[in-house]
């Protein structure tokens, strides 16, 4: 395919304004540190805390409208075993999400002022126990990268002609580097230029998650984040309009009376690749190139969430709070910055696998509603929960997930619930609710386990000497939230 020179120009344009962006915010960042006596750590990963109102309601938004927004909810509607039906499913998921978020995590987490979602687990559970959901975390933020990078790798390979690797490695790395400048104000400020474009390019022609948290504890107050949350659940639900358009058109097109010809996209095994395939056959060349600006707004926004998130998940609640509590806000700096770069690289490479997006998506969300979901509602609204009710919560309902077999992840069905069927190559296929029962499953466990526990340990039943995950020397309850008076 002939190199579109336009659509080259446009996407140079692009990628200069979103990186003077983040170049510009990042000196906002550096002046606002020399302004306050804030902590700089605080400044880097949560914006001071300072976000507000307009900037919160744009990166909220962005946090979940990225290049898998895009691509993965087109290829669900595409997809005749999927259709319209999985793709308002999605929606109505998320945008639940966002208004949860805002009317039950919102206060407990800000006003007690933590800086990621896993430090109630450090203080309730201890540093080892936490240490297995900060693991589950990143490997989340590392199946986010690729999955956006897929969506805009296809799309610049389909529409200009470049190469799937060089479209993948540049769009990181100018994501990579204005993360590394700027911290959360790079990567909310460009957020703003970045979702602008994407509504333009619309308009012509689209709880447990550690960066949404992260939105959450970055504004100043509790209220600017509620509201946030709202505007972003409105929003979602509006983006995802001309995606669904976009993919009923492509079901119902006929590609014979098209340059890409017959056989179609589904029968050719590129489903994946359908957002740009339908840009670049059925929409005329300028608006295909509006839609790659689009696209590639949106991988920027989840990209430099996905490296910001894993960033501060690490630094927080393994360098920090593990191997080097004694390190220094300077030394603190550098490891961030090195975290920024290793996850980029990292995930960048795992999207040369161009395995589906909508799959990965899938598998993303399920790690974190099986495991982080139940883990995330016991630590902050039970104060029975201990680390013996979170261990056995977790162990138990990983052992339930993986005998109930994982299809994404090749791993047969051992226990066959009620209702499965058998597929056309032999294999059974569970068609009961599987992870909704290992979420409530886990529920149940956490808080019988923690209370037999505590109650086998404060009666002298078992001895204070096997108490191998010092419950009795851990707080039993979080430390009280403090309402200021710009909180309310």
């Amino acid at each position: 395919m002939a190199l579109n020179v336009p659509g080259v120009v446009m996407m140079a344009f692009f990628y200069a304004m979103v990186l003077a962006t983040g170049i510009w915010a990042s000196v906002k960042s550096k002046r606002e540190a020399k302004k306050s006596s804030a902590d700089q750590i605080e400044m880097t990963l949560l914006g001071n805390r300072n976000i507000n109102l307009v900037v919160g309601m744009f990166t909220m938004t962005a946090t979940w409208i990225g290049g898998g927004f895009y691509n993965s909810l087109t290829e669900a509607v595409y997809t005749p075993t999927r259709g319209l039906k999985e793709l308002l499913l999605l929606i109505t998921a998320y945008a639940t999400a966002f208004i949860i978020c805002g009317l039950v995590f919102t206060k407990p987490m800000r006003e007690r002022r933590f800086v990621t979602m896993l430090d109630p687990f450090h203080i309730k559970y201890g540093n080892g126990v936490a240490c297995i959901f900060t693991v589950i975390s990143l490997a989340t933020d590392f199946i986010w990268l690729p999955t956006a990078l897929i969506a805009l790798g296809a799309v610049m390979s389909v529409i200009l002609g470049l190469s799937y690797e060089m479209s993948v490695w540049i769009s990181s790395s100018v994501a990579i580097i204005y993360t590394l400048l700027g911290g959360l104000y790079s990567v909310a400020y460009t957020d703003v230029i970045q979702l602008i474009l994407m509504f333009c390019s619309t308009a012509f022609g689209s709880v447990a998650f550690q960066p949404v948290q992260q939105r959450i504890l970055s504004s100043n107050s509790s209220s600017t984040a509620r509201f946030s949350c709202f505007c972003a659940a409105l929003a979602i639900i509006v983006f995802a309009i001309p995606v669904a358009i976009i993919g009923a058109v492509a079901t119902t097109a006929d590609w014979n009376q098209t340059s890409y010809g017959s056989p179609s996209p589904l029968e050719r095994g590129e489903a994946g690749f359908i957002f740009p395939i339908a840009l670049n056959y059925l929409t005329p060349p300028y608006i295909a190139i509006v839609g790659i600006a689009a696209v590639a707004a949106a991988v920027m926004s989840s990209t430099d969430s996905g490296l910001l998130s894993g960033a501060t998940t690490f630094s927080n609640n393994i360098y920090k709070s593990i191997l080097r509590p004694q390190a220094s806000q300077r030394e603190m700096q550098w490891v961030i910055r090195a975290l920024v770069l290793v996850i980029g690289v990292g995930g960048t490479a795992l999207s040369s696998f161009q395995r589906s997006g909508l799959l990965m998506w899938y598998v993303g969300v399920a790690l974190t509603y099986v495991f982080m979901f139940p883990q995330l509602v016991c630590v902050l609204f039970f104060d029975v929960a201990n680390a013996y009710g979170c261990t056995a919560g977790f162990s138990l309902s990983l052992l339930l997930r993986l005998l109930c077999g994982w299809s994404e992840l090749g791993i047969p069905a051992v226990l066959r619930l009620p209702g499965g069927v058998i597929d056309q190559d032999g294999a059974f296929v569970q068609r009961f609710p599987v992870n909704t029962l290992c979420v409530l499953f886990s529920v149940g466990c956490i808080l019988l386990f923690s209370y037999l526990s505590a109650q086998l340990l404060d009666r002298g039943v078992v001895s204070k000497k096997w108490d191998v995950l010092h419950v009795l020397k851990l707080p039993r309850t979080l430390p009280p939230m403090n309402m200021r008076e710009d909180d309310r």
